[in-house]
């Protein structure tokens, strides 16, 4: 609700009229004639506002005044008052802060005294986790937690709960008994199971001792008995290899032997193959003579011929040519004239039979 004030009423009936003359008003201000337009109607509107804030001050002024004789007043009086109740209510503060520092050390003692119950619970509780590592050490504790004196005395309000504390630590302590004492059991029969395995290792390895021993001792006559064996064995390997040298060596001087032969063989071969050609070549230039004769004989007179003298040469006690490889060879040597020459076997035998006698004489 607002209260309306007589002294701003004339400025309230100036604002109705400025918006309606203003409020939807357009300045052209890009003109001059709208800038000069929109100008004055700011100083007018600037003008009430001016108005009316000197109009204000004027009216506060005596307000004000007395608004300062009202608080310079009420701040003597409070003053007066302050100083009448400080002493008051320093004795109250004072009575308040020894109650409540009475109070904070009571707290603190009870805080202590429920502190050292739950410590000593805490205990009860934590006793399995220092019960020791031996069953024995075990059951030791258990009994130390079971005989623990719980009593009002002792734990006051707390007691049900150390006596719960007690109760759970003891049979805690009795499972931890029973497991580590089937622990320890367990570990003593796999103690004696290893010694009883030791033991048998330490057998073996006594037994498989003796075997290499024994296997050693039976490598080193082996080795020597192999060694002697070698030995003989090289030694029959060594006659026998110049057993075969020997024999290589004989067959190279009989191979070079041979060779010799053989190569004398060619010698007197190509002596005889020489003396042939010699021969051929004599009856090539026999032949024109022979020709120009033309005396041709009976074949097997020429034969008979030249088979006489050969003979009388074999018979005799020393003979002065190849006798044998001759006769061996005459029917031949008469073919082969006959084809050379182009005549009868008759002619080639007289040819033969005159150069043969021709040169034996």
């Amino acid at each position: 609700m607002e209260t309306a004030i007589v002294e701003y009423s004339a400025t309230e009936q100036a604002l109705a009229e400025l918006r309606t003359r203003y409020e939807v008003a357009v300045f052209d201000v890009s003109t001059g004639k709208g800038l000069d337009a929109a100008k004055a109607a700011r100083a007018e509107i600037r003008g009430y506002r001016v108005s009316l804030e000197k109009m204000r001050v004027e009216l506060k002024a005596p307000v004000i005044a007395h608004g300062k004789l009202l608080d310079d007043e009420a701040k003597r009086i409070t003053a007066a008052l302050v100083e009448l109740e400080d002493p008051i209510d320093a004795i109250i503060k004072a009575e308040e802060k020894r109650k409540q520092e009475e109070k904070a050390e009571r707290d603190r003692i009870e805080a202590a005294r429920i502190a050292d119950i739950r410590a000593k619970i805490a205990a009860i509780v934590a006793s399995p986790n220092s019960a020791g590592k031996t069953s024995d050490q075990i059951i030791a504790r258990r009994d130390e937690i079971a005989a623990l004196v719980i009593d009002l005395d002792g734990f006051a309000e707390l007691a049900g709960e150390a006596m719960m504390a007690r109760q759970q630590a003891v049979a805690t302590l009795n499972q931890m008994a029973a497991d580590k004492k089937a622990h320890e059991d367990e570990q003593a029969a796999m103690a004696a199971e290893r010694e009883r395995q030791e033991k048998a290792a330490a057998e073996i390895r006594r037994q498989q001792e003796e075997l290499r021993i024994a296997a050693e001792k039976s490598q080193r006559e082996e080795a020597e008995r192999l060694r002697i064996s070698n030995a003989e064995i090289a030694q029959k390997q060594a006659d026998a290899a110049a057993e075969i040298k020997r024999q290589q060596d004989a067959i190279i001087a009989q191979q070079d032997a041979a060779e010799a032969d053989a190569q004398a063989r060619r010698e007197e071969q190509a002596r005889a193959d020489a003396d042939l050609k010699a021969q051929q070549e004599a009856l090539d230039a026999d032949r024109l003579a022979f020709e120009e004769s033309k005396k041709p004989e009976p074949a097997a007179a020429a034969v008979e011929e030249i088979k006489a003298p050969i003979l009388v040469e074999a018979a005799a006690p020393e003979g002065n040519g190849p006798v044998e490889q001759l006769i061996s060879i005459a029917e031949e040597i008469t073919v082969l004239v006959a084809n050379h020459f182009d005549v009868s076997e008759a002619d080639a035998y007289n040819l033969i039979v005159t150069n043969f006698i021709t040169r034996a004489a």
